[in-house]
C-alpha cells in the first residue's frame, strides 16, 4: 500500500509538473497567439470594413440598379408597346397604301381602258369622217349626174317638144294641101282630069303619109334610143354608187324623183352621222375632263400618303434607334451587376 501510495505521490508530481510545464507552454502561447491575432485582426479589420463598406456601396448600387432596371424594363414595355403600335399603324398605313395603290392601279387601269374607248372613238370618228367624206363624194357625184341628167331630160324634153311642133306643122300642111288638093279635084268637072288628079292626089297622099311615116318612126327610134340610154346610164350610175336597182321604168319623171329620194336619204344619213360625231366629241370631252380630274386628286392623295409614309417611317426610325439604345444601356447594365 505505501509502494502504491508512492507510486500514486510520484506519479502525481510528475503530473503537476507536467501541468506546469503545459502552463507555461499555455501562457506562451497565450502570449504569443494574442499578439498575432490582435495584428492580424488589426490587419484584417481595415480590409474587413473596407469591404463591409464596399458590401453596402454594392448593395446600395444594386438596389439602385434594380431601380433602374425596373424603370427600364418599363421603359421597355413601353417603348416595346409604343413599337407595337407604331407597328400596327405602319402596318394600317401600309394597308391604306396598298389600298390606295390598288386603287391607283384600279384607276390607271380605268383611264387605260377609256383611253383604249377613247382610241376606238377616234378610230371610228376616222372612220366616219372616211365615210362622210365618201358618202359626200358620192353625193356630189350623184348630184352632178343628176344636174347632168336633168339638163339632158330638159334637152330632151325640149327636142320632144321641137319635134312634136314640127310634126304638128307638117301635119297642119299635109292637112292644108289635101284640103287645096281636094278643091282641085271638086273643081275640075272632067272625068278624066278627075281621075287624073285622083291619082295624083293619091300618090301625093301616099308619098306624103310615107315621109310623115317615117319621119314618125325616126322620131320614135330617135326617142327610144335616146331614153333607153339615158336609163342605161343611169342605171350604171346607181349601181356603182350603192343606189337601189330597183324596177326602172322609162320615165325620166320616175328617175328623178328616186334621184331625189337618194339625196334626201344621203342628206338625212349625213345629218345623223354629223349629230353622232358631235355627241361622240362632246362625250370624249367630258372624259378627258373627268379623266384629267382624277389624275389630279390621285397626285393629291399620292403625294399626302408619301408625307405620311416619310413621317412614320422617320418616327419607327427614331423608336427602333431609342430602342437599341435602351437595349445597350441594359446590356451594358447587365454586365456591370
Amino acid at each position: 500500500l505505501n509502494e502504491r501510495f508512492a507510486s500514486y505521490i510520484e506519479k502525481v508530481r510528475f503530473l503537476e509538473a507536467q501541468n506546469r510545464k503545459l502552463a507555461d507552454e499555455l501562457e506562451k502561447l497565450r502570449a504569443s497567439w494574442g499578439k498575432e491575432t490582435s495584428a492580424v485582426k488589426a490587419m484584417y479589420q481595415t480590409e474587413l470594413e473596407e469591404s463591409k463598406k464596399l458590401l453596402d456601396d454594392s448593395e446600395r448600387d444594386k438596389a439602385k440598379l434594380e431601380i433602374r432596371v425596373a424603370s427600364l424594363e418599363e421603359q421597355l414595355d413601353e417603348t416595346r408597346q409604343r413599337e407595337m403600335d407604331a407597328r400596327r399603324d405602319a402596318d394600317d398605313w401600309r394597308e391604306r397604301a396598298e389600298k390606295q395603290n390598288q386603287q391607283l392601279s384600279d384607276q390607271e387601269a380605268e383611264i387605260s381602258m377609256l383611253r383604249r374607248r377613247v382610241n376606238a372613238f377616234e378610230t371610228d370618228k376616222d372612220k366616219e369622217k372616211k365615210q362622210i367624206a365618201y358618202l359626200t363624194d358620192a353625193l356630189n357625184r350623184a348630184r352632178f349626174d343628176l344636174d347632168n341628167e336633168t339638163l339632158q331630160h330638159v334637152d330632151a324634153e325640149n327636142r320632144r317638144q321641137t319635134l312634136e311642133e314640127e310634126l304638128e306643122f307638117l301635119k297642119a300642111i299635109h292637112e292644108q294641101e289635101m284640103r287645096e288638093l281636094a278643091a282641085l279635084a271638086y273643081r275640075d268637072t272632067t272625068p278624066e282630069n278627075r281621075e287624073f288628079w285622083k291619082n295624083e292626089m293619091g300618090q301625093a297622099l301616099r308619098e306624103i303619109q310615107q315621109v310623115y311615116d317615117d319621119k314618125l318612126d325616126n322620131i320614135r327610134s330617135e326617142m327610144e334610143f335616146f331614153y333607153n340610154t339615158k336609163i342605161q346610164e343611169y342605171t350604171t350610175n346607181i349601181q356603182r354608187q350603192g343606189g337601189p336597182g330597183a324596177d326602172l321604168t322609162g320615165r325620166s319623171k320616175e328617175e328623178s324623183r328616186k334621184m331625189r329620194t337618194y339625196i334626201s336619204e344621203l342628206n338625212e344619213k349625213m345629218g345623223s352621222l354629223d349629230s353622232k360625231n358631235a355627241q361622240l366629241i362632246r362625250e370624249l370631252e367630258i372624259m378627258r375632263r373627268d379623266r384629267d380630274e382624277r389624275e389630279r386628286e390621285w397626285e393629291r392623295e399620292n403625294g399626302d400618303l408619301k408625307v405620311e409614309v416619310a413621317k412614320l417611317r422617320a418616327e419607327l426610325e427614331a423608336i427602333l434607334k431609342e430602342l437599341q439604345n435602351i437595349m445597350n444601356a441594359k446590356m451594358g447594365l447587365e454586365l456591370e451587376i
